[in-house]
């Protein structure tokens, strides 16, 4: 009740400096969401409102609909045009859901064309480097990845294809899901792994992986790949044992 009442008299998000989009939507536009969704108090929703219009800017004042990484909540000034994939597509669950409540689909259509904007540029392979920019729309590397920062990507085409049952992302998760398990998914003494690649060649760059890839296994199993899902985690689950 406390935290409640501060929230209600204090938090302000007229603030002349730059936030990160995306830690902004994931960390307080989700965090108000939800805690709207808990009690059910209209200043929740007033201030996840407020907030998502002054992150909308990143996305209506680029050229072709990927946000920009940083926004100025009072002034609207936008910069950082070189991004990446889960900057880029790490907004449905939450602008989303705010469209729902509200009856405003501004915010679920420009979540949506960041995601389409990035599909559609996918190479030949049906894969996707993790870096591009905002302005061109020109990838910045060659390099697939399922790690970051493509990670989340991922994660919200399906969860946007759970939420709101939007035939166009499952269709857009289930080709670079059968590009990725074709061209990264590797068997190595009967475990799972998934290497990074050109993604216009499909040559192999590394066999590394950050820890934050560990939510893959899931993922697959969420969409209805359970065997995957279950070898990859298995897999990971055997090298931390080793280590």
């Amino acid at each position: 009740m406390l935290f409640r009442s501060w929230v209600r008299t204090n938090l302000n998000f007229n603030v002349d400096a730059s936030f990160q989009v995306f830690e902004t939507n994931i960390r307080m536009l989700g965090g108000l969401l939800s805690a709207f969704h808990c009690v059910g108090e209209r200043r929740l929703l007033d201030l996840a409102v407020d907030l998502a219009n002054r992150l909308l800017v990143a996305f209506t004042k680029s050229p072709t609909g990927i946000p920009y990484r940083f926004v100025n909540l009072r002034t609207g000034a936008v910069s950082g045009p070189q991004t990446n994939l889960a900057e880029t597509g790490t907004y449905i669950a939450e602008f989303g859901f705010l469209s729902e409540l509200t009856g405003d689909r501004r915010y679920y259509n420009a979540a949506k064309r960041a995601l389409q904007a990035a599909f559609q540029r996918r190479t030949s392979l049906n894969l996707l480097p993790f870096a591009i920019h905002a302005e061109t729309g020109q990838f910045l590397n060659r390099t697939a990845t399922i790690g970051p920062p493509a990670d989340s990507f991922y994660e919200y085409l399906f969860d946007g294809w759970q939420l709101f049952r939007d035939a166009d992302l499952k269709s857009w998760y289930d080709t670079l899901t059968a590009a990725i398990v074709r061209r990264q998914a590797e068997t190595v003494n009967g475990r799972l792994w998934f290497r990074q690649v050109d993604a216009f060649t499909g040559q192999t760059v590394s066999r590394t992986q950050s820890e934050l890839a560990a939510f893959y296994a899931g993922l697959l199993a969420q969409g209805g790949d359970v065997t995957r899902g279950r070898s990859v985690q298995i897999g990971r689950a055997s090298c931390r044992e080793r280590v």
